[in-house]
């Protein structure tokens, strides 16, 4: 019984339950004292709020046809952890060259954290034409190679690879359930 205490769902309940308490009660301290809310009250009210949300996913794991999602996460979470790691290097790999060759031409790549925001709205296909024709001015050969062999291979292929690890295990859950039903 206190191993069922320790399982991930109560344990973010919890962490949920407090964040919401805590920040509840420094929202009256601070409105009693005309003080205006602090970063610490705002965290607190939205990890609390996230992990509440989070967790009602629990209670749609008893429902058949809503408990592919949190099965297909689950099933696809190490692998797709792992493609992940594998794939991390490579980014930051072009997430420093970016900050290299273009950080001192413009402010989308002059720290790590603009690069790699950057590549990251561009694999999500945001900004694709501003990226393109800021980085020209630096370089128009070497920002072409770079920005085509980035969006070649991680579109095209990590992206891809990604979607097909959560579609193999989507399609091993339906096959599951389709079994359990017969």
């Amino acid at each position: 019984s206190f191993f069922h205490f320790l399982e991930i769902w109560n344990f973010l309940m919890i962490i949920g339950s407090l964040s919401n308490l805590l920040s509840s009660i420094l929202t009256i301290l601070t409105d009693l004292r005309n003080i205006p809310n602090s970063t610490a009250v705002k965290t607190l009210t939205g990890v609390g709020c996230l992990l509440v949300w989070v967790n009602l996913i629990r209670y749609l794991s008893y429902h058949t046809k809503y408990s592919i999602l949190i099965k297909t996460l689950k099933r696809a979470g190490p692998g797709v952890l792992r493609f992940v790691l594998g794939a991390a290097p490579i980014f930051l790999g072009y997430a420093l060259f970016g900050v290299m060759f273009f950080g001192n031409d413009t402010n989308l790549f002059d720290t790590l954290e603009h690069s790699s925001a950057t590549l990251f709205s561009l694999l999500m296909g945001d900004s694709v034409l501003l990226i393109f024709q800021t980085l020209y001015y630096s370089s128009a050969i070497i920002s072409r190679i770079y920005l085509y062999s980035f969006v070649l291979l991680f579109i095209c292929a990590v992206l891809n690879i990604f979607v097909a690890t959560i579609e193999n295990a989507f399609d091993a859950i339906q096959e599951q359930q389709e079994l359990e039903l017969q």
